[in-house]
């Protein structure tokens, strides 16, 4: 649920109050789209085709974070509270959730020989990977200002609680122009999405020790996100090495 524990839980727009995570998490969204245009336009590639394909990535994405959210995360608390499955602006999303549903959306989508001919699976993957390095910078701006995905209390030099929000947005940002940087670079098939999968999975290993908010079951220190992270890291390893060979 999004914590009201933020710098700016709600923005006021008159009478109106609307959720500061998700009025971010719009503007994040929308900047995107636009990011999405210029470079299919830039690229030679039917604009229209690749804005169909981020509306395919965002709508199972969107339904992957909320699943996973509800069945990992509190399985017991919708159990027993139903409809609040149907009340997204309190907040319950999980990124890796969305993160596998917008891949398999993407996957399914892409089987399309019309979409196909244009770019295989992972070199669509490519032309994502530099927008989705900003979006997921973009979206822990939101987290901070809701005050969801807190870090530990930090005695040192005055008490505090970390920003681990505000590294994420610092890591990733950064990862977004190394990314853009790499792609001038003649890269195999997949291996621009290899290494930012690779590297966004450190990135996501260093937030998860630093965070302190409740998480779902986990083993010990291991947390789903941490087991994730891992794991992609050493998928990633491997499609780049693979790219490498070909």
């Amino acid at each position: 649920m999004i914590q009201t524990s933020g710098f700016l839980p709600w923005i006021s727009l008159g009478s109106v109050r609307v959720p500061a995570y998700f009025f971010v998490i719009s503007l994040v969204l929308t900047a995107m789209a636009f990011a999405i245009r210029h470079r299919a336009e830039k690229q030679n590639i039917p604009v229209r085709m690749a804005m169909d394909l981020f509306l395919v990535i965002l709508i199972s994405g969107f339904f992957g974070s909320r699943l996973v959210h509800i069945l990992w995360e509190e399985p017991a608390y919708y159990f027993e509270n139903p409809l609040r499955v149907f009340d997204i602006l309190a907040g319950g999303f999980v990124w890796y959730g969305g993160f596998a549903f917008g891949l398999l959306g993407l996957f399914l989508y892409t089987r399309r020989p019309m979409v196909r001919r244009i770019f295989s699976p992972f070199r669509w993957l490519d032309f994502l990977t530099p927008v989705t390095a900003f979006g997921y910078a973009g979206g822990r701006v939101a987290c901070i200002l809701a005050g969801c995905c807190y870090g530990k209390t930090c005695d040192w030099p005055i008490p505090h609680q970390f920003p681990s929000q505000l590294f994420a947005v610092i890591w990733e940002t950064g990862l977004g122009f190394w990314l853009l940087h790499k792609e001038r670079q003649s890269l195999g098939r997949g291996q621009l999405f290899a290494l930012w999968l690779g590297l966004h999975g450190v990135g996501r290993v260093l937030m998860e020790i630093m965070r302190d908010d409740p998480r779902g079951p986990s083993l010990g220190p291991v947390t789903l996100a941490t087991g994730v992270s891992i794991a992609i890291i050493i998928i990633s390893h491997r499609v780049f090495k693979k790219s490498v060979t070909k």
